[in-house]
């Protein structure tokens, strides 16, 4: 199908919907078929991801819309990034920075001076002392990476089929001024499934190099990785990709001291170890 040229700008597709730009500059979404199905209102928005989309009202504050254009989270954030994996990061009054989920539930509530999507539902954050972290869904620092020192970490990403593999992820800081200089603005870029985030104190490159097959994957904790199959069963990865403990668990927990909590169908919760050997 074309669409006939009857728009100022329009965009690529996501999830569906393409947003278009009218003659006014006004901002909003069409289907496949050309149907308008978001009324061009909005003086400025995202696309679409995980449902939702980034606007901005009359008020110069940000809020969201789902696909039917229906405002859930009210125009009250300064600054919002799109929602990665059911969260977002979003700006206070204050200028700190939290992650919320799709029913505005605050996570992170001291706040960060700074939080940086990576695509995966998680976030760089730089904490109030000028130290980066790598905040997970629920806003929480993970020891993954040492105050501002860079690093190589493998982490879960979301291919282009929807599945959850997993990517080897290197972390650069930089006080080289003339790096910054030339980094000065944040940047986000994705070829082939690998992205590239540019700020100007931090770098972050990510290629894909465990294939995507899960239907969900966290990160990996003492070298084993929870990831849900299919079924809606959890199991356990190693750094290779290799399934070393089998998805049979309704639930399951990061692994924290040679052990992690998890929950059998029939024995309820109950604890394992890196065999997968209930103890």
């Amino acid at each position: 199908m074309v669409i006939p040229h009857q728009w100022r700008i329009a965009g690529n597709f996501y999830e569906g919907l393409a947003k278009v730009v009218d003659d006014s500059g006004k901002c909003g979404f069409i289907d496949k078929t050309g149907e308008l199905v978001i009324p061009c209102k909005y003086g400025c928005s995202g696309h679409f991801s995980s449902g939702l989309c980034w606007v901005k009202g009359e008020n110069g504050k940000f809020g969201f819309i789902d696909r039917t254009g229906v405002l859930l989270i009210p125009y009250r954030w300064k600054a919002v990034t799109p929602f990665y994996y059911h969260s977002a990061a979003v700006m206070d009054d204050n200028g700190l920075w939290h992650v919320i989920d799709p029913d505005e539930t605050i996570f992170s509530r001291i706040g960060w001076k700074l939080l940086l999507p990576l695509q995966n539902g998680y976030f760089l954050g730089k904490s109030q002392t000028d130290n980066w972290k790598l905040v997970n869904e629920f806003g929480g620092a993970m020891e993954l990476v040492e105050d501002n020192k860079d690093c190589t970490l493998l982490l879960p990403m979301k291919d282009k089929n929807g599945k959850w593999g997993f990517a080897e992820t290197k972390i650069f800081f930089t006080d080289d001024v003339e790096t910054a200089a030339k980094n000065v603005e944040y940047q986000l870029q994705s070829v082939d499934g690998s992205c590239i985030i540019r700020r100007n104190d931090i770098k972050v490159t990510s290629k894909p190099v465990i294939t995507g097959r899960w239907k969900i994957a966290r990160c990996f904790c003492e070298g084993l990785a929870r990831v849900m199959d299919d079924t809606g069963k959890w199991g356990y990865v190693d750094e290779s990709g290799k399934l070393v403990i089998p998805c049979r668990w309704i639930d399951a927990g990061p692994f924290w001291g040679g052990t992690a909590e998890v929950k059998d169908a029939d024995l309820g919760e109950v604890t394992i170890d890196h065999s997968g050997n209930i103890i």
